[in-house]
């Protein structure tokens, strides 16, 4: 009884989702460079692993995030600094609970 009380407060990607820069998740930002290090690590294998090769699909997974919020009409507040969507839509789309 306990936890669904606890999940129906604020979920567990809710809550890594908290802490923020710029009203920008840092837990988003975090994942998606670990995800290009991977990325990096598995196509360039581990001997032409470079930092410039990390960054470059670091850029090319932004972009994807940043297209796909966009078509599927996802406000965020990265797209709002771009002037995709505005101020008032991020908001709306926002948890209730979320402390920003």
């Amino acid at each position: 009884m306990d936890i669904i009380l606890v999940m129906s407060e604020l979920s567990f990607i809710d809550t890594l989702r908290g802490p923020k820069i710029l009203y920008m998740s840092i837990f988003d930002w975090t994942a998606t460079f670990f995800v290009a290090v991977l990325i990096n690590y598995f196509v360039y294998n581990k001997d032409n692993f470079s930092l410039v090769n990390t960054m470059k699909v670091f850029i090319v997974l932004i972009i994807i995030a940043v297209l796909s919020h966009y078509f599927f009409k996802v406000p965020t507040m990265f797209n709002y600094y771009l002037g995709l969507n505005s101020l008032q839509a991020v908001l709306d789309n926002r948890p209730t609970n979320s402390t920003n």
